[in-house]
């Protein structure tokens, strides 16, 4: 082998043995870590809403009570515990009353009840029974209301147009 061939192959190699040709230094990650918090606040909400309670045209002397019905419809959230349901009148006073255009009025009740075994009073607040049951899953829930206009009520009533508001409150 000559000399130079000698110097080429060896040289490089004598070199990196002395230390004399540094090689590029492996990069070094340094990492530091910390924790983010996470939070969320789901508060206790319903919103509710009411169809129309339509008696209709009542009839010239009724041979018993008129009845209607509607619904009250309503969604809380999942784990929402409703405490009490309250129907109240545009009129003050237990009972609940349409007006006529002039001064006459015509009396009507509510139920929670489809046979009618007991009536509301007006802002009186109903509280949760083994019948009368508010779910709160979240999902939009129906609860029946009936009306009734006693037979003599409906009889005695002059030729008007009757409407009443009915607030309802859910407490919760």
């Amino acid at each position: 082998m000559k000399l130079s061939n000698f110097v080429k192959l060896a040289l490089p190699s004598a070199v990196l043995a002395l230390g004399l040709i540094s090689t590029p230094a492996s990069a070094t990650n340094t990492t530091t870590t910390t924790t983010m918090p996470v939070t969320a606040n789901v508060l206790a909400s319903c919103s509710i809403s009411a169809s129309t309670l339509a008696f209709g045209t009542i009839p010239n002397n009724p041979t018993g009570p008129i009845n209607a019905n509607t619904n009250v419809t309503y969604s809380c959230t999942t784990g929402t515990t409703v405490t009490g349901i309250t129907f109240a009148s545009n009129v003050s006073g237990p009972a609940f009353t349409m007006k006529g255009t002039g001064t006459d009025t015509l009396v009507y009740n509510l139920s929670l009840d489809v046979g009618y075994s007991s009536f509301l009073s007006s802002g009186t607040l109903y509280a949760p029974t083994p019948s009368l049951v508010f779910t709160s899953n979240g999902s939009s829930q129906s609860l029946p209301v009936y009306g009734q206009i006693a037979q003599n009520a409906a009889q005695a009533a002059s030729v008007d147009n009757y409407t009443d508001s009915v607030t309802v409150t859910f407490t919760y």
